[in-house]
Order: C-alpha cells, then structure tokens, then sequence
C-alpha cells in the first residue's frame, strides 16, 4: 500500500493550545496535539505529520484551538472577528483589533506624566497643539510623517491642525481636510474646563510617540477621563481608554472612533452615540498594517493537498 505524507511546521511564540485538523479521506495525524506551555520570550517548533493511506488525494486544513479558556467570557471570543478588515484593495492590509479578541493587543496603560522630555499642553474648547515632532517618520498608508496636530476634541491629525473634525464624519472619508486623522474619542470636550488637564506628548525620538490625554473633561460636569494614543515604528497605532472614561461622563456614549487614510481607506470601530457599555476603562484598540500583528503562532502550510 502507497502511504504519502505531508509534513506541517508550527511555531508558537507563547502558548497551550491544541491544533484541530479538517481531513477528508483515510489519514492519520500525528501528534494528535500539542499541549506546550512555553514561557514569554520563548519559541519552539514541532512537525505535525498528516499520513494518506488512500488511493486519492486529500484536502487538509489546519486551526488552533486555546484549550485553556475555562469561563473566561473574553478569552472565549473568537480568534479573530474580522469586523476590522483588511479592505479590499488595501494593498497593505491594514485592520483593527481590540482586546475583547484573542490576539488583539493587551491594555497596558503608559503614565508618561514625569519622564524626561514629555510636553505638556494646557488645551481649551477647540483647539490645537499645532505640529508636534516625533523626531522619526512613522509609516501610515503610503505615507510617512515625522510630526502630528493633536486637538482637544479627541483627534489627532498628520496633516492638518485647524478644522472641525465632525466634518468628516463618518470615517473613512474622502472629505482631503480629513486625510490621515486618528478619531480616538471624537466629541466636544474641553482639556481646560473644571480643573481638566492638561495633555501630554512623549517621544524616544526612534521608535515610539505616546499622547495622552489626563483627567479631560467633557463638558457635562460629570467626572474626567484619561485616554491615549501609542504609534509604534511598526505603524501600529493603539488607542487605550483609562480612568473613569465612560463612568460618569459623556465620553463614551457622545463620541465616534475610527482611522482615516485616503482615498476612501479606513475604518470607524465606533459610530457616535453608539460605545457605551464598550468604550469603557480598561479597553484597547489597535490598528495596523499585516506586518505590524505579531502572531503567537504560525503554521506552514495552513492547508493544502496530501496528493
């Protein structure tokens, strides 16, 4: 009897999981699962060997399955959702996540309120840091841009510091004025009112810009709020809502979220009037390119004939 196999290599990065293959035909796999527990930092790689004792070829696919969920409501979600893309005609393959998904990206709040270097910005009802260098250019669509306009009603823009970002809503837009905005909490607040404030900017000059937004208010009279936006040399953008954002205050329920490129690319995670009960202290948003996402594991080839 022919036997014909076809070898799979998985690496994982940090994992206990269990790979789930679709078979049709008479074949055996082995291992048949791969319990690994593997600390941060390291890697392993392990072949999954898929043997056809058939007379006729056979289509395979390979899944991953976290076996170590337990009741975890958001560690149960789906791997991925693809409600964040790619578009298509994206050419590089931009999408969202948040961290209600698997391999989203991780709330870690950065407080960059006394580094060394950070600027700080006292901001009132409409207005404007004006150009804020990062001192590195940051890839974004097929642009780069090495300073950014950060404004008090939640946005920050690589071009422009003087319009009303409600002109554009919804994202993406292909309202020019509007061209490559990040909407991380669009409304009309204020960084002043009530004791608000201020906002403060933070580069390494390399690598990495942090804007965090502190204690601001959203003209209700209700309490204020922290948020943040984190652009990485990767062109990994993160938006992450800290204190008391969305509890007691407005920020939440009469803002919009989203990124905008050009030419009609982008993306709204969050219509106006529509995060509450979502953006809430502790959640993340990132948004990149393929090449910004890391993956915990990889397997090659994902499916494919055993012929």
């Amino acid at each position: 009897m022919q036997t014909r196999k076809t070898p799979l290599v998985l690496v994982a990065i940090l994992a206990l999981l269990l790979v789930n293959l679709t078979v049709t035909g008479e074949v055996t796999v082995e291992p048949v699962g791969i319990p690994e527990v593997i600390e941060a930092g390291e890697m392993i790689e392990t072949e999954i060997v898929l043997t056809n004792y058939g007379n006729q070829d056979v289509n395979f696919e390979v899944d991953i399955e976290d076996i170590d969920l337990e009741e975890d409501e958001e560690q149960a979600g789906p791997r991925r959702d693809r409600r964040g893309g790619p578009q298509d005609g994206d050419d590089y393959d931009y999408e969202w996540r948040d961290n209600l998904e698997n391999d989203g990206p991780e709330y870690e709040w950065i407080d960059i309120r006394d580094w060394d270097e950070t600027r700080e910005f006292r901001l009132g009802d409409d207005q404007n840091t004006g150009a804020v260098n990062l001192n590195w250019d940051f890839p974004f669509y097929e642009e780069s841009f090495d300073r950014i306009y950060c404004d008090s009603d939640g946005w920050s823009s690589f071009v422009n510091s003087s319009q009303s970002i409600n002109t554009a809503y919804p994202f993406p837009s292909r309202d020019q004025n509007w061209y490559y905005t990040l909407a991380i909490a669009n409304g009309d607040w204020d960084g002043t009112r009530n004791g608000a404030g201020p906002m403060y900017t933070w580069t390494d000059e390399e690598e990495i810009m942090i804007i965090t937004y502190y204690q601001w208010d959203a003209r209700d009279n209700g309490s204020h709020a922290d948020y943040q936006i984190i652009l990485e040399e990767s062109g990994m953008i993160t938006y992450q809502y800290g204190d008391r954002f969305g509890e007691g205050n407005r920020f939440a329920t009469a803002c919009h979220v989203g990124v905008n490129g050009a030419d009609g690319f982008g993306f709204q995670m969050v219509e106006r009037n529509a995060g509450g009960g979502y953006l809430e202290e502790g959640r993340t948003i990132g948004f990149g390119p393929a090449g910004a996402w890391l993956s915990w594991v990889v397997l090659t080839p994902e499916e494919g004939v055993i012929e």
